[in-house]
């Protein structure tokens, strides 16, 4: 069995791929999982000038 090209095999796993809906976890359940969109902070850490 040839290896085959990574354009073709990019393909076949394109293909079928298709994107998951968003859900709402637990924090606590959230791991090994991406975000859905981004997340901005509501203030910098440290709130103070530290450098």
């Amino acid at each position: 069995m040839a290896l085959l090209p990574v354009a073709e095999a990019l393909e076949r796993l394109l293909e079928d791929a298709a994107p998951l809906q968003a859900e709402c976890v637990a924090l606590m359940d959230a791991a090994d999982r991406v975000l859905a969109e981004p997340l901005l902070a509501l203030r910098t850490q440290p709130p103070f000038n530290a450098s």
